[in-house]
């Protein structure tokens, strides 16, 4: 069990430090109540750290609040607006902690929140059992990215060619293939384009649920699994010849969609219209991805060849801001639950806290997806069949997914499985990785 020494509280600018050592004592009840006007609520949960969201229904003084962890006071300080986020750093993994705030004038206490319990993340297993399957008959089939639905549905996209009936290989590919829970079955997407029904290769995929899909061919596709929508933008004036084809996705929901791509092309979608984003740069955007709240969503960009622009750039509503990236490595995906954490990949895989980037010590192979669902459950995988995966605690590389003459191109995580997809050879790969058990390191 390791332990955190050292208490730091982070309060909208505002640092303020009490801090104590001494074993935790859960409260037996609430502090008092009074006419309640002081909010305490969790935002987020990690390994080491517990964020807190503080509100203040009114702007009437007092402002003053002080925080407790366990009935032990911790912080005090004031409140300036109506909200803040507090970040605890004085906690350790896998433990159980009460959070309760009082509303203050000078050292009396007004008004307080109702606790709250929150439990900080435990280190996960690596013991996962790996299975392989391939897809095509040849013509450097291929398959870019992968969605997650369930234990027993999932959605891979690319360019897959198979034989015909006369043993040659039909010119007429197949973009889309579903997973039962057992085996992957090929089939074809088409949608309508001036008049006529066309079947294209399909780069990206973000799925909310089985009939509520995104997808890309260049333009963003949605459908609900039978029926497709392609909205095409440079015919609808959003994107013109000067930008770049749209080949990567993320969203909070259909309401609130991020497309990026070539050329330096950002475009979002509110559920009733499209705007272009000025990048300010004309390289790809390879990757784009955003916290749980949709508010910060960045986008990794990067000159496909070894000298060029390298740049993380926060899209902050109709404009977007460049975030400082000191490795200057080549930039090809973007993870991350808050800003407080931000996990890299491409030319090295990185970890920004604390404002510094932390290189991972991991094989030098290039690694061109990262993504998880917590700081103790990350994958990246690349070239080479190279794959790794971090617990929380420790990264660990995994052999046995090498490929010596193929790579990974997409990757989806769940707290239980991984998928992979890629090219092995002239064939499209999928490898499909399950946890085997809970709480072995």
């Amino acid at each position: 069990m390791r332990y955190i020494r050292t208490a730091a509280f982070i309060l909208s600018g505002l640092l303020a430090l009490q801090c104590t050592d001494d074993p935790p004592v859960i409260p037996p009840n609430d502090p008092p109540v009074y006419a309640q006007s002081i909010f305490l609520s969790a935002a987020d949960s990690g390994l080491t750290e517990i964020s807190l969201t503080l509100s203040i229904s009114d702007t009437l003084p007092p402002r003053g609040f002080s925080l407790y962890r366990n009935n032990a006071q911790i912080l005090t300080g004031s409140l300036f607006g109506r909200e803040t986020v507090l970040v605890d750093t004085a906690v350790q993994f896998n433990t159980s902690y009460v959070y309760s705030v009082f509303r203050t004038d000078h050292s009396s206490k007004k008004d307080s929140s109702k606790s709250v319990m929150i439990s900080t993340l435990d280190t996960t297993s690596h013991n996962y059992i790996f299975s392989f399957d391939t897809l095509g008959d040849g013509a450097s089939s291929i398959l870019y990215d992968v969605a997650i639905i369930n234990d027993t549905l999932a959605y891979a996209v690319g360019e897959i060619f198979l034989k015909d009936s006369t043993g040659k290989i039909d010119p007429f590919l197949y973009n889309f293939a579903q997973w039962n829970g057992r085996e992957w079955k090929v089939g074809r997407i088409t949608v309508s384009y001036r008049g006529n029904e066309i079947i294209e290769r399909i780069y990206s995929i973000f799925a909310f649920s089985p009939s509520d899909i995104w997808l890309s061919n260049g333009v963003p596709i949605h459908g609900d699994g039978k029926k497709w929508n392609q909205y095409h933008l440079f015919d609808m004036g959003v994107l013109s010849s000067n930008d770049g084809i749209i080949q990567n996705i993320w969203g909070r929901s259909t309401g609130k969609m991020f497309f990026v791509g070539r050329a330096g092309t950002i475009v979002t979608y509110n559920g009733n219209g499209w705007q272009k984003i000025e990048s300010g740069t004309t390289v790809t955007i390879n990757d784009v991805w955003g916290d749980r709240t949709g508010t910060n969503v960045i986008a990794a960009a990067t000159n496909i060849y070894e000298t060029g622009e390298r740049k993380l750039l926060r899209i902050n509503g109709a404009v977007t801001e460049q975030i400082n990236w000191t490795p200057q490595q080549r930039l090809h995906s973007i993870w991350f639950t808050t800003m407080k954490r931000l996990y890299t990949s491409g030319g090295g895989v990185y970890m920004f806290n604390k404002g510094v980037w932390n290189n991972i010590p991991l094989p030098s192979q290039f690694t061109k997806r990262i993504r998880g669902t917590h700081e103790n459950n990350i994958w990246t995988v690349g070239d080479f069949g190279i794959c790794a995966r971090f617990n929380g605690s420790s990264w660990k590389v995994f052999p046995e997914a090498a490929l010596p003459d193929g790579q990974y191109d997409g990757l989806a995580v769940t707290p239980n499985m991984m998928m992979a997809v890629g090219q092995v050879g002239n064939r499209a790969i999928i490898v499909t990785a399950k946890k085997l058990e809970r709480n072995t390191l």
